[in-house]
């Protein structure tokens, strides 16, 4: 088997961002040349004759860490251009609270905590789901009237902007 069919052979063409099969390290594909692993987006950009400098940094468009499609990879000269490329604040939250999924089918994908939190909110307001404070004061017997969560305060005006 030729070095190219080797490579390959762990590909898989059948969706829009081409996913490595094989080993993973960080969550980015891993190919061994010559005994010694190799990001396998960097072998991909190379076997499509665009060999890349080793201090450059590879942006993937398409955010799909395991994907290995030469035009979903960009190259980039500098750390700094490569960060400007990632998503650092969701606009309503600022930075704060910016996470990246480091496992699952969406490794390398960032999203705002906040953001998050809120969308799950509204989800269990929409069933009826008790916040956490109401189902403490159930359980226990507790009884105060009025009192209110910071969170909930900013998820009911949420909800109220949104049905006016």
């Amino acid at each position: 088997m030729t070095f190219f069919e080797r490579f390959w052979s762990k590909v898989d063409t059948t969706g829009d961002c081409w996913e490595w099969t094989a080993g993973l390290g960080n969550g980015y594909g891993q190919f061994s040349v010559n005994g010694r692993p190799r990001r396998a987006y960097r072998v991909a950009l190379e076997l499509a004759g665009l060999a890349p400098p080793p201090s450059s940094h590879i942006h993937h468009i398409c955010r799909n860490r395991r994907c290995v499609r030469p035009d979903h990879l960009e190259v980039l000269a500098t750390q700094a251009e490569h960060s400007a490329r990632h998503r650092t604040n969701c606009g309503k939250h600022g930075d704060a609270d910016i996470r990246e999924i480091l496992s699952g089918r969406n490794v390398g994908m960032r999203y705002c905590a906040a953001c998050n939190r809120e969308k799950a909110l509204k989800v269990l307001r929409a069933k009826g789901t008790p916040t956490r404070e109401q189902y403490l004061d159930e359980r226990f017997g507790l009884d105060r009237p009025g009192r209110r969560s910071g969170s909930d305060a900013r998820l009911d005006a949420l909800l109220s902007e949104e049905a006016a």
